[in-house]
């Protein structure tokens, strides 16, 4: 009798560098948070057994930030994690910054507003680095035999895609600022 064998998946490192971090986060509007988010939550999940739903605590990300926090600091420091920070104040500050503005039909107002909301989105994902290297960190220490995520083709579309986004936003926001009549019509 012959046994079959089946195809396993790879086993991928949950690693992310804090430049990868920024770069997918920025790029994609703060959308790689919540897959970021999705990967670790699906991770406690099945090394507590709990009975959480990942996906839908992913989705809300922004509102659940500071449990993730805490369960990042708790798991790390018991791997030996010497840095130290607040997971409530940096999931208060993530949550704060992660509100969205909008002033439709304002003219330049509105332009600023979007600005801002850009500049808003940069900081929020540099708030998320601290508990990102104390995971990295609890990460490097449990994980074995695994290996990097490597760089697919969906990954090269979604850069061009958000190179695109990004061309637009900036064109859009140069536009209003030279022709604010264009915003109001």
């Amino acid at each position: 009798m012959s046994e079959e064998i089946t195809p396993t998946k790879p086993n991928y490192s949950n690693i992310v560098t804090p430049k990868q971090f920024i770069f997918w986060s920025i790029g994609s509007f703060g959308l790689f948070d919540k897959i970021w988010a999705y990967r670790n939550r699906k991770h406690f999940q099945q090394l507590e057994w709990s009975k959480i739903m990942p996906f839908w605590r992913a989705v809300f990300n922004r509102l659940r930030a500071v449990p993730l926090f805490k369960k990042i600091k708790t798991y790390s420091n018991n791997k030996g994690y010497s840095w130290s920070f607040s997971p409530r104040v940096l999931g208060l500050l993530y949550l704060f910054l992660g509100i969205n503005i909008t002033s439709n039909g304002l003219g330049w107002i509105s332009t600023i507003v979007t600005i801002w909301a850009i500049i808003l989105s940069i900081v929020s994902a540099l708030l998320v680095l601290k508990p990102l290297n104390a995971l990295n960190y609890y990460h490097q220490q449990i994980e074995k035999n695994t290996i990097e995520r490597p760089i697919q083709r969906r990954h090269y579309l979604l850069i061009i895609l958000y190179i695109i986004i990004w061309w637009l936003v900036i064109w859009s926001i140069i536009i209003a600022a030279i022709n604010p009549e264009l915003i109001t019509q």
